[in-house]
């Protein structure tokens, strides 16, 4: 089992970050919280915010409003953008460790691969995506296997 350790979550999120901006065509100024919660912790934020009394692998919290597909851009979300940092704020990430562990294990792939897949899924939330309806579903995973391609995160 490969462990991802603290001093390589920042390097390996912010390089999966930058190549899901260049696939999905979005400016380099935008910026994500990510944080990490036990299988615990999740379940109860899940509830909270989402009146679902389950632990869950990722939740995904947007600060735009946006469409699947429209450019986040600073221009037009300006009460949003940060002058001071240059960043405009998509909101956050939660993704529970444990959860992406047995997943892994169940899907037969490293969990560095299945914690990528989750930032992912989580970062195409913020955007807009969502996969209620199984045209957007094809969408987001078309969107996830490319970006997890090129940072060779493959199955």
């Amino acid at each position: 089992m490969v462990i991802i350790s603290e001093s390589t979550v920042k390097p390996f999120y912010k390089k999966l970050f930058r190549t899901a901006l260049k696939v999905l065509n979005q400016p380099n100024y935008l910026s994500l919280g990510l944080n990490f919660m036990t299988k615990n912790e999740i379940k109860d934020l899940n509830k909270t915010t989402r009146s679902l009394d389950e632990p869950t692998d990722v939740l995904s919290y947007p600060n735009l409003n946006l469409i699947a597909g429209e450019t986040a851009d600073k221009n037009i979300f300006t009460s949003e953008y940060d002058h001071t940092t240059r960043k405009l704020f998509l909101g956050e990430i939660v993704i529970c460790e444990e959860i992406a562990f047995e997943q892994a294990a169940e899907y037969g792939h490293e969990p560095k691969r299945e914690l990528g897949f989750l930032f992912v899924h989580g970062l195409l939330h913020l955007l807009g995506y969502d996969h209620i309806h199984p045209e957007d579903e094809k969408i987001m995973r078309s969107l996830q296997t490319q970006v997890l391609s090129l940072a060779k995160l493959e199955r």
